[in-house]
C-alpha cells in the first residue's frame, strides 16, 4: 500500500477532516491536502511524519479507539514510496522535485557536478544509482543550494522540502536538509546541548567573579612590539599571539570594543590546559575592564569543536557584554582566517586547512593598520547576523517588547520547565508564597501585575496553537532534599520563592485544570527533572529562548537552525528516554 492509501485510511477510519488533522498535528492542511493527494511524501525520520503521526493518533483518541501512536508511525513509516536508504527510484523522485522548483535543467546539473547529460536522466528515471551516490548528493545539493540565493527559488525549495523558507536561509543548513531530502544518511551529527545547558544551570555569576577575583595576582606577561609588529608562525605561536593581544589591549587606556573572528581550527588549541586558563582569565579581565566584545563564530565546525567553543564561552555569555555573530554565507574550507582588533592592537593572518604548521598572523601596533583593520571588522560585522541576543536586567524593557512580539508569532509552543508554568499558579498559592518569602511590597506589586498580564497574553495562544508543557513531579521525600521554587525569569526577579510541598501540589493540580479548557494544551509530567534553574522556550522550528532564572538572571535568544534543532533534538530525546 503506497503512502497516501495508508494516510487515507488512517484518517477515514477516525472521521476527521484535513483541518482537524492539521490543528492536532501541527502540519499545514495544505500539506495534509498533498499527502492524500499523493501529489508530496514527507521523508522517512522527518519531524512531519512524526507530527503527522501524532496528530492521528489524537484523533484516535478523541473518537474514542485506541491504537498506538507506534503502530501508526511504523506503518507510516513502511508505505513511504522512497525507503529509509536511498535507493534510485527514491533518489530519482526526489532529484527530480527540486530540479523543477528551481527550473535546473539535465544540461546544467551535469555541467555542474560533471556528469554526463544522458547518465542525469537516467538516475532522473530511476534506471541507474550513480557508483558514489554519497559524491553525488553532496556535489549535487551543493549546487542546487547555490541556485536559492534568489528569494523566488529559496521560497521554492522550502515548499518541496516540507520546511520553512527561514530554515534554509543559512548557507550550511540548507545544504545539509538538501541532502536530507536526497537520501536518509546523515551528514552532521547534532550538537548534544545537554552538557552545555548543565553547565549553565549550575553556573553561579557571583562565584565565578569571586574565584576572578581571587585570582588577582593573574597577570598576563607585558609585551613588547618592536617597530610596532610581530610576525608568529605554527600553531604555538598563534597561542601566543592571542594572549599578547590581549596583554596589548588590557595594558591600553583604550575602551573600543574588541572584534573578533577565526575560523582557524580549535580542538588542539582547547586540548591545552594551561593555555585556556590564561585565555579565559584574559577574556574576564578585559570584561573587568569594561570593554564590549563582539564575536563571530564560525557555525561550520565540527560538532565537537562546535561544543568545546560554546562550554567554553559560556562564563562570557553570563555577563551579557558579548554580542556573538555568524555568517550565514559558507566560508572556505580550504583556506583558513583570523582577525582580531581592539583599541591598542590589530592581528590578521591564516591557516591552511590540514596543515597546522602553515599557521600565522601578525600584531600591529601601529594607528593606521588598527583603524583599517577596525573598518575590516566593522564589514565583517555588517554582513553577519547575530546568533543568539543576550539580555540581562538592564534591558528588560527591550526583553519585555521582544516577548509581545513572541505572543504574536505562529507555530508550536515546547516549553521545558523545572516547576509549574507560572501563570497558572492559584491567586491564593501566590499570596501565601510570596507572605512566607518575606517578599517587599514593591516585588509582589511587579509580581502581580506581570502575572495578570500574562494571563491575558497567553490565552489566544493556547485557543490557536498547539502548546506543549513539559516538568516532572517531585516525591515528598525529593522535595525534602531539593525545595522547588516559582520560576519567574521573565522580569529577572532572582530571590528564591519556595513552595511547601502542599502549594506545589495545589499549583500541578490547577495547572492540570487550567490547560485542560484548551484541547490545543499538553501536559507532560513524566519526564525526568533535567535542569533546575533553566526554562527552554521553543516556537516552531526557528526560535528559542533559554531563561536562566538566577545567579544570574539572564534570557538567551536562539535563531539558528543548527541550535534549534540541538534544543530540540536534546529536549525530545529526554522525553523519549522517559516513555521508554
Amino acid at each position: 500500500m503506497r503512502f497516501y492509501e495508508t494516510l487515507e485510511k488512517y484518517i477515514n477510519a477516525c472521521g476527521s477532516s484535513n483541518k482537524e488533522i492539521s490543528e492536532l498535528s501541527g502540519i499545514s492542511a495544505e500539506t495534509i491536502s498533498c499527502y492524500r493527494r499523493g501529489v508530496r511524501e514527507p521523508y522517512p525520520e522527518s519531524k512531519s511524519l512524526s507530527k503527522l503521526a501524532y496528530g492521528i493518533f489524537r484523533a484516535f483518541r478523541i473518537c474514542g479507539t485506541e491504537i498506538s501512536e507506534e503502530e501508526i508511525l511504523s506503518e507510516l513509516s513502511s508505505s513511504l514510496y522512497r525507503s529509509t536508504e536511498t535507493d534510485a527510484e527514491g533518489l530519482s523522485n526526489n532529484l527530480r522535485l527540486l530540479m523543477e522548483s528551481c527550473d535546473i535543467t539535465n544540461n546544467e546539473l551535469a555541467r555542474n557536478i560533471c556528469f554526463d547529460p544522458s547518465y542525469i536522466s537516467r538516475i532522473l528515471s530511476g534506471k541507474r544509482k550513480p557508483s558514489d551516490i554519497n559524491k553525488f548528493i553532496t556535489d549535487t545539493a551543493s549546487f542546487i543550494a547555490s541556485k536559492a540565493e534568489n528569494g523566488e527559488n529559496l521560497s521554492a525549495i522550502a515548499g518541496v522540502m516540507e520546511c520553512k523558507t527561514q530554515e534554509i536561509t543559512d548557507w550550511d543548513m540548507r545544504i545539509r536538509k538538501i541532502i536530507s531530502f536526497l537520501s536518509s544518511r546523515k551528514e552532521y551529527d547534532p550538537i548534544n546541548f545537554g552538557s552545555i545547558l548543565e553547565k549553565m544551570d549550575e553556573f553561579d555569576l557571583e562565584e565565578y567573579s569571586r574565584t576572578m577575583k581571587f585570582d588577582d595576582s593573574f597577570s598576563l606577561p607585558a609585551v613588547s612590539i618592536p617597530g610596532g609588529h610581530k610576525n608568529y608562525c605554527g600553531p604555538n605561536e598563534i597561542k601566543k599571539s592571542e594572549l599578547d593581544f590581549l596583554s596589548l589591549t588590557l595594558a591600553s587606556d583604550s575602551k573600543e570594543s574588541v572584534i573578533s573572528y577565526t575560523d582557524i581550527r580549535i580542538n588542539e588549541v582547547m586540548s591545552d590546559k594551561n593555555y585556556m586558563r590564561s585565555w579565559i582569565n584574559g577574556m574576564s579581565m578585559l570584561l573587568r575592564k569594561g570593554l564590549d566584545l563582539k564575536i563571530i563564530h564560525d557555525m561550520s565546525r565540527t560538532t565537537y569543536e562546535m561544543m568545546l567553543g560554546i562550554e567554553t564561552y559560556i562564563p562570557i555569555y553570563m555577563t551579557g557584554r558579548i554580542t556573538p555573530y555568524y555568517f550565514v554565507t559558507s566560508q572556505s574550507d580550504a583556506f583558513h582566517h583570523i582577525l582580531r582588533v581592539s583599541g591598542a592592537a590589530a592581528v590578521a593572518g591564516g591557516a591552511i586547512e590540514g596543515f597546522p604548521d602553515s599557521s600565522h598572523c601578525r600584531i600591529s601596533t601601529e594607528k593606521n593598520e588598527i583603524r583599517f583593520f577596525r573598518k575590516t571588522g566593522e564589514q565583517l560585522l555588517s554582513i553577519a547576523r547575530p546568533l543568539m541576543e543576550i539580555y540581562r536586567k538592564d534591558r528588560l524593557r527591550e526583553f519585555s517588547k521582544l516577548l509581545n512580539d513572541c505572543f504574536e508569532m505562529p507555530g508550536t509552543r515546547r516549553i521545558y520547565l523545572s516547576a509549574p508554568p507560572f501563570f497558572t499558579i492559584p491567586d491564593e498559592v501566590l499570596e501565601s508564597i510570596l507572605k512566607r518569602n518575606n517578599a517587599d511590597e514593591t516585588k509582589k506589586k511587579q509580581i502581580r501585575n506581570y502575572l495578570e498580564s500574562f494571563r491575558k497574553k497567553i490565552d489566544p495562544v493556547l485557543v490557536n496553537e498547539l502548546s506543549y508543557f513539559q516538568f516532572s513531579i517531585f516525591s515528598r521525600d525529593e522535595f525534602a532534599v531539593h525545595p522547588v521554587s516559582v520560576i519567574i525569569p521573565e522580569i529577572f526577579y532572582e530571590d528564591n520563592l519556595y513552595y511547601t510541598y502542599e502549594e506545589y501540589l495545589a499549583h500541578i493540580r490547577s495547572t492540570a485544570l487550567y490547560l485542560k479548557k484548551y484541547p490545543h494544551a499538553q501536559l507532560d509530567t513524566s519526564a525526568r527533572q533535567a535542569f533546575r534553574n533553566i526554562v527552554i522556550s521553543v516556537i516552531g522550528d526557528e526560535f528559542a529562548v533559554i531563561s536562566k532564572s538566577r545567579r544570574p538572571s539572564v534570557h538567551f535568544i536562539l535563531r539558528h537552525p543548527r541550535l534549534i534543532d540541538a534544543i530540540n533534538g536534546f529536549c525530545l530525546s529526554e522525553s523519549d528516554e522517559c516513555d521508554e
